[in-house]
């Protein structure tokens, strides 16, 4: 429940334990658990990518999900933690890599999660063309990988990453949590003070629908990042993008 994810220091492990009792005997009234199954592995991937999410809890509801519906049902749920914990240990190993490698990435806390194939949720390929920093920190993170394995593809999952950017604004300096899109439409503007909708999309080789969700996010609400040349809810391709140095926030770090 939202009340256990929120307050998990209130619950001891005996609480969390007889929860998860009572919700897999419920399971037994669900009469298609195959969408169950989609359901759960979809959630269950949302938290795995949460850098900040133990992995503790998801392993005892597999296994008594394993002991009541077998282990056919809970194969692809165990190999998500697996790809979980094993890319920790392969980040760590780049990291040592780096070291002895004596390189340096653009990107100061790079991070990336190799998932396999079929045993997470479908998620679409895009054909974004990441920004110079990103891209050179794939490089060298592809080349670590294809020391280590063979006959492996690596593939991006841009809609799936997530950044924290730091800018400067007359407020002063302030870090920003966001999309892994929303970032690489911001870096653009390290070399542009001002750049049209369209171009945006022709730069990253983004969908101008994957394109126009990242920067609504970034030009509404509270906090507008940039400023752009129209108003309303539908953004033209001829609409013009700008950084906005003018932003006020009282919080030095913001999603």
């Amino acid at each position: 429940s939202r009340d256990l994810k929120s307050n998990r220091e209130k619950y001891t492990d005996e609480d969390i334990d007889l929860v998860f009792d009572k919700l897999v005997h419920l399971l037994q009234y669900v009469y298609d658990k195959d969408f169950f199954q989609e359901n759960y592995r979809t959630m269950l991937a949302k938290r795995l990518l949460d850098s900040n999410v133990e992995d503790g809890s998801e392993r005892i509801m597999i296994s008594k999900l394993k002991m009541k519906l077998g282990a056919a049902f809970t194969s692809k749920l165990e190999t998500m933690i697996t790809d979980r914990n094993m890319s920790v240990e392969l980040m760590s190993d780049f990291k040592k890599w780096l070291r002895e490698e004596s390189v340096a990435l653009p990107i100061k806390d790079f991070r990336a999660s190799v998932l396999t194939t079929g045993s997470w949720p479908h998620y679409l390929v895009d054909n974004m063309i990441p920004p110079r920093d990103v891209s050179a920190s794939l490089d060298v993170f592809r080349r670590f990988y294809d020391e280590r394995t063979k006959n492996r593809i690596l593939q991006w999952i841009h809609s799936l990453s997530k950044a924290t950017l730091r800018a400067e604004f007359k407020c002063g300096s302030r870090e920003m949590n966001m999309s892994g899109y929303q970032a690489s439409i911001c870096l653009l503007f390290n070399q542009q003070e001002e750049i049209p909708f369209q171009q945006v999309c022709s730069q990253l080789g983004l969908q101008p629908t994957e394109a126009k969700l990242a920067v609504l996010g970034l030009t509404s609400g509270k906090r507008n990042v940039l400023l752009r040349s129209g108003k309303g809810k539908s953004l033209g391709r001829d609409e013009v993008l700008t950084f906005n140095a003018a932003m006020v926030e009282a919080k030095k770090r913001f999603d």
